[in-house]
């Protein structure tokens, strides 16, 4: 049962994508095959240029389809990296669509008995999904600007997620310049 890392933060631009890239690379050198990266970022999802592949689904077609998904349904929907990474990828358009947090939940259940790890790209907002994906972490890295309106906007953050009962325990503080 795999350990589900999701990286976070309420600004993009902060590099979470690329830090969520390379973290899923690292664990697939240690683990081929057993490593997937799914990017939930729906608007801005980049995972799979960083790498350089060019997904044929995306997790749309995963997420939405979340009640008959079973690990031959999933399987055929990754794309593959030569790190040995799995990749369930934001899709190629930008989607207006946001998923429900059950789709989340049973989608994560799925993929969480099927892989040894999974790093989660989140979008930098908090609607029902990306609640539900960050209730169903193990890990949150949650990233954070080096500026004052950044760190007053994470501090906020941090409070509503709390409110949630979701706990962040890794604070990054990044200086995107």
């Amino acid at each position: 049962i795999a350990r589900i890392l999701s990286v976070y933060s309420l600004k993009g631009g902060l590099g979470s994508t690329t830090l969520a890239t390379n973290l899923a690379v690292g664990l697939a050198h240690d683990a081929p095959g057993e490593a997937l990266a799914v990017d939930l970022d729906l608007h801005q999802g980049g995972v799979s240029t960083l790498l350089n592949i060019r997904p044929q689904y995306s997790v749309v077609d995963a997420f939405a389809q979340s009640d008959r998904m079973d690990e031959s349904f999933l399987r055929g929907l990754l794309a593959r990296h030569d790190s040995g990474l799995q990749v369930l990828a934001a899709p190629s358009q930008v989607e207006r669509a946001h998923f429900a947090p059950e789709q989340i939940r049973e989608g994560l259940g799925v993929i969480r008995s099927h892989f040894a790890h999974v790093v989660i790209e989140l979008p930098p907002d908090l609607d029902p999904g990306t609640i539900a994906a960050l209730e169903e972490s193990d890990d949150i890295l949650y990233l954070v600007g080096l500026n004052v309106p950044a760190v007053r906007a994470a501090a906020a953050g941090l409070t509503a997620l709390r409110q949630l009962g979701i706990g962040i325990e890794s604070i990054c503080a990044e200086n995107a310049t």
